[in-house]
């Protein structure tokens, strides 16, 4: 098991699943205590952030959460999240932080989108002020997105929002002519309580 999860893990475990109410509330409990528990760094806080979001998804019910997934026709571009489905399927970008870095999802959203003409593409982040100035400059003209449907706050409202709309849609695994490369990869509870050994 990798260190970061076995990070997971522990969060996990340190969760009191008999008090869940709601998905943004599970990111905010988690995330507060890996932020107050273990010494950080970029790359860790990202991979803790991808795995929280992913578990949360699957205990909600969504099946089929393709990780760090490529898609054909679509180069050079891994994404987050994919949950395919033929006819709607989402893409979601996890940023612990945006920065700069919410254009590359842009750009990928651009791309999936023109291969993909029915999907949807959403920036998962925890950076309340800088989604308040981006929404903001959007408003104003200043900003534009070529692909991107929206940010979301992972501990709000909009994204327990979010994770209702997904588990209203049945995704399923790529088809026979994949769109998804390694498509026998997607995640479920069940292989992720295994990978975290809970």
């Amino acid at each position: 098991m990798s260190n970061t999860d076995k990070i997971t893990q522990e969060i996990i475990l340190n969760y009191d699943f008999n008090n869940y109410e709601r998905p943004s509330d599970f990111i905010d409990k988690t995330w507060n205590f890996f932020k107050e528990n273990y010494k950080s760094n970029n790359s860790i806080n990202g991979k803790i952030f991808e795995n929280l979001i992913v578990y949360i998804l699957a205990y909600e019910g969504i099946k089929h959460i393709y990780e760090q997934a490529e898609v054909v026709f679509v180069p050079n571009a891994i994404f987050d999240i994919v949950l395919y489905h033929p006819k709607k399927t989402f893409t979601l970008s996890l940023k612990t932080t945006l920065r700069e870095r919410w254009k590359q999802a842009d750009l990928e959203a651009y791309a999936i989108k023109n291969v993909l003409k029915e999907s949807s593409s959403y920036v998962i982040t925890l950076s309340e002020n800088e989604v308040i100035t981006r929404r903001k400059k959007y408003k104003i003209g200043e900003d534009f997105y070529n692909g991107l449907d929206g940010f979301i706050l992972a501990n709000t409202e909009e994204f327990d929002k979010l994770v209702s709309t997904l588990k209203g849609i049945d995704f399923v695994p790529s088809e026979k002519i994949s769109i998804i490369k390694k498509e026998d990869r997607y995640s479920t509870l069940e292989n992720l309580n295994t990978k975290f050994d809970l």
